[in-house]
């Protein structure tokens, strides 16, 4: 380390890093000596406001008394009566009489004679034909014997020696005798990135 953060030669040394990374680091670095020293680098900016209203040199505004309205609209105004004659009902003559629909009672006295009537006389089915393809399809000259099974399950029962075997584990790493593994340092970059950040 190199005084308060890591110095470019170490990060340098480090082929790993990528160069993303370095330049988010110095960003971060700048941005934090910046909040340090209380005075961060602004740009100069040149604002042009175009808020206010465009009025041609011509034109001339003049002000409206709204007073006479406001009056009126707080003294009310009276609204003069409207008849109104009512026409959605339905138009039926004064000796006309209307006899209840008689569709439900006839709608169910016929579905129960239907029903009644299929059950008792029955319902005629149709013949359906049908080939029966469960059995297994066996060739005329295949002849099928009779298996015992009797030696391979004492077999099974009594148990077989299996022979010893000899492994050889490859699953760690080959690594040379003259290879180094350095120490990463990448827990020390997120330490000190991690500092930054809090200050």
């Amino acid at each position: 380390f190199d005084g308060p953060s890591i110095s470019l030669r170490l990060l340098l040394d480090v082929q790993f890093v990528p160069s993303t990374f370095i330049h988010t680091y110095h960003k971060m670095e700048k941005v934090a000596s910046e909040l340090e020293g209380g005075k961060p680098e602004l740009k100069h900016a040149e604002t042009v406001d175009k808020s206010a209203p465009v009025i041609e040199s011509d034109v001339k505004v003049k002000k409206v008394d709204r007073k006479p309205l406001l009056g009126d609209i707080a003294s009310g105004t009276d609204l003069k009566a409207a008849e109104t004659s009512d026409k959605s009902a339905p138009v039926i003559d004064a000796n006309a009489k209307i006899n209840p629909s008689v569709h439900p009672v006839v709608m169910t006295e016929v579905k129960k004679k239907a029903v009644t009537a299929e059950v008792a006389g029955g319902v005629e089915l149709k013949k359906a034909e049908t080939t029966d393809k469960s059995a297994p399809v066996i060739d005329a000259d295949v002849k099928v014997k009779k298996v015992d099974r009797k030696p391979l399950l004492g077999d099974i029962a009594s148990g077989t020696d299996l022979k010893a075997a000899e492994t050889s584990d490859k699953s760690a790493p080959v690594i040379e005798e003259g290879v180094k593994v350095k120490e990463s340092v990448r827990p020390a970059l997120m330490d000190e990135i991690k500092k930054k950040s809090d200050e």
